[in-house]
């Protein structure tokens, strides 16, 4: 079964390969069932949703086009098959900066969601979190943080307390009331979550490195630069083996550039504050959301404030 291939390549991140599986799977389909049939909508959408992984972004929204239509006409246009479509184009847009579009497709699959599946179903938290994070990413943080603390209370709900899915809304809305000023109010946030990943059975995940985070930025702004400094360096420490996943680039960056900050208070570490900020630099400057681009002016200021900026 090409399908059940391609989704085997799909999980262990093989995304070429899982194309080519897909798409013999929808030729198959479309010949034996025709082309409008429920299963090569699947089909349209297993493709699309690997080509956005190889970030051929118009082809992969042609494709969750099409699996769109072909599941509204045929299953109706409240299907949790047609939400799942509106969500993936959400996703696709997102990956191309396109917030207006992406917010619109979001906020349709969590209408669907909500009328479909009901207000509690981990979907719903799926879609509340997107839009968290579309908004984030255009810097409105008062509009996205009650989408987080949504989705935190569905997952509590149906995972426990304890699950480390939870542990990532904890930072969520921690990182959000941080940036809003509301600093007394994120430690415990910061801490649950910090305590959820040290009971990982995994010793390779390197998740921790978000909380580790915002815990050393609280202590930064509170003047215990010792503390932060040693927070700071713990996650250098946890990336430098190897067990920094990609998803994990954001907090380096901003660990470095902070650990920059304090240790230029300290003469003898003025080299290294100046390499860890241009590291830090670095990752800025790939992205291009609006808190990407606020965070690189942030860094390129500092540079140049202290004369030493490349540029």
């Amino acid at each position: 079964d090409h399908n059940s291939i391609g989704s085997v390549y799909f999980q262990q991140g093989e995304y070429v390969q899982a194309l080519a599986e897909f798409e013999k799977a929808m030729m198959i389909k479309e010949k034996s069932l025709g082309p409008e049939h429920p299963d090569v909508a699947l089909s349209h959408n297993n493709i699309g949703m690997t080509l956005r992984h190889l970030k051929d972004y118009k082809q992969a929204a042609q494709h969750h086009r099409k699996a769109l239509a072909i599941w509204t006409k045929v299953l109706g246009p409240n299907h949790p098959h047609v939400a799942e479509c509106y969500n993936n184009l959400g996703l696709v847009f997102s990956e191309q900066d396109d917030y207006d579009q992406a917010l619109e497709y979001h906020r349709l699959a969590l209408a669907l969601r909500i009328k479909v599946l009901g207000p509690k179903h981990p979907r719903v938290a799926h879609s509340q979190s997107n839009i968290g994070s579309v908004l984030v990413a255009q810097a409105l943080y008062d509009q996205a943080l009650p989408h987080f603390q949504k989705a935190l209370e569905i997952w509590i709900e149906n995972l426990g307390p304890e699950h480390k899915r939870v542990a990532t809304f904890y930072v969520s809305v921690a990182d959000v009331l941080f940036v809003q000023g509301k600093v007394e109010a994120v430690t415990g946030y910061y801490q649950k979550a910090k305590e959820i990943y040290e009971k990982s059975p995994d010793p390779q995940d390197s998740d921790i490195v978000w909380p580790l985070c915002g815990l050393a930025s609280v202590d930064a702004v509170k003047g215990k630069s010792q503390s932060a400094r040693q927070t700071f360096e713990r996650v250098l420490s946890i990336c430098a083996q190897d067990k920094c996943k990609d998803d994990n680039q954001d907090p380096l960056a901003r660990s470095r550039f902070a650990l920059a900050r304090i240790l230029w208070q300290h003469q003898p570490s003025r080299a290294r504050a100046i390499e860890l900020s241009r590291q830090s630099l670095t990752y800025f400057e790939t992205q291009q959301s609006v808190t990407g681009l606020n965070h690189r002016k942030e860094v390129e200021d500092w540079l140049a404030s202290h004369r030493l900026a490349d540029r």
